[in-house]
């Protein structure tokens, strides 16, 4: 098993990117699974449900890497096999990078200029409603991005390449990034709506994740 994490900020096709994943017979990618807070935060609590050893392993000190592992033991236990698992960590956190060790990273971004003016975007700048200035959360977009040139295995895809007219280019860095046909990611936009897209395999044989 070679682990992976997606990142990226909202509205940067990262929900896209655990779709395509999870379209190959041979990728398992958590929804949001973060092990850098604790079990009972967001999603996190889905993947407990889903994986119960995952409740020890969220919040600790152990590198993404190390606990993805443990856990593909968890679903081998179970009797699902995959040669790639990951998991997808969504938001503008640079604090996750020194705590990702040896995994391939797909790093989502998108035009600043289209990105900064979506309503989840705008949304999030807003929510204390106490400042307009939307500089300062900009900035620390384009710090982010940079800060994922330090990750040793990283394919930084542009969002706006996603959603091109070549439905390819997805399928095609997740075949590199992954070492894996590309075959197997090719047919990802048919597996709407959403939630059968993201994680069609969490419902066979597992609750939670539904």
């Amino acid at each position: 098993m070679k682990p992976f994490v997606i990142l990226g900020a909202s509205k940067t096709g990262t929900s896209t990117a655990v779709a395509a994943a999870n379209s190959h017979p041979s990728v398992f990618c958590l929804f949001e699974g973060d092990f850098s807070r604790p079990a009972e935060y967001g999603r996190n609590s889905e993947l407990t449900a889903l994986l119960p050893n995952a409740a020890k392993l969220c919040g600790s000190e152990n590198t993404f890497a190390a606990c993805l592992e443990r856990l593909d033991g968890d679903l081998r236990s179970n009797g699902w096999t995959f040669e790639r698992f990951g998991t997808k960590v969504q938001g503008i956190r640079p604090d996750i990078l020194p705590r990702l060790g040896k995994v391939s990273v797909l790093f989502l971004v998108r035009d600043v200029r289209l990105w900064a003016v979506k309503n989840r975007v705008i949304r999030d700048v807003m929510t204390a409603r106490t400042t307009t200035n939307i500089v300062p959360f900009l900035v620390s977009y384009a710090r982010y991005y940079l800060d994922s040139f330090l990750i040793e295995n990283c394919l930084r895809l542009p969002l706006d390449r996603v959603l091109s007219t070549d439905l390819t280019v997805l399928p095609a860095a997740l075949a590199k990034l992954l070492a894996l046909p590309q075959a197997g990611f090719e047919r990802w936009w048919q597996k709407a709506p959403a939630w059968k897209a993201i994680a069609p395999r969490m419902t066979k044989g597992f609750t939670g994740y539904a």
